[in-house]
């Protein structure tokens, strides 16, 4: 699993958290709100980092300070994908990770099942762990 700053040990896979760490952008509203999160949280942050990503820049506008950051988060509209520059799939793929409700975005085990991913061949747990293996392998020179 991927780790978007939370340090937490959960004991499943529907457990909650109580802290308050983390990369403060990408933290998502129920975390900035302090209340109890799961790895739905995560599910924001990965949302946030793929459209940076496909951007090229972080999709809220940013501020000097947490505070005004936070109010940006929770009070302006959550941030999409133009369409036209970018695929349907990736655009619905991004906005089904970045509802405000956890309760509302896909779940990982939905959106490895997503048609973005299967067009881009990651149409399961084991072959997109394959394939993040082969690029670790590309990137460290272990595939020689």
């Amino acid at each position: 699993m991927t780790d978007f700053g939370v340090s937490a040990e959960l004991q499943s896979s529907i457990a909650m958290c109580g802290t308050f760490v983390g990369t403060f952008k990408y933290m998502s509203p129920e975390r900035i709100r302090n209340h109890p999160y799961s790895y739905m949280s995560d599910i924001w942050s990965f949302g946030l980092v793929i459209m940076e990503c496909a951007t090229g820049y972080y999709p809220f506008h940013e501020h000097a300070n947490c505070i005004e950051m936070a109010q940006t988060i929770l009070d302006t509209d959550v941030p999409k994908l133009p369409e036209g520059k970018f695929s349907p799939e990736l655009i619905d793929f991004c906005s089904s990770c970045l509802h405000r409700d956890p309760e509302r975005r896909l779940s990982a085990e939905l959106l490895l099942s997503h048609p973005w991913l299967q067009a881009m061949g990651l149409s399961g747990l084991e072959i997109a762990t394959n394939n993040v293996r082969l690029w670790i392998d590309e990137l460290t020179g272990s595939h020689k």
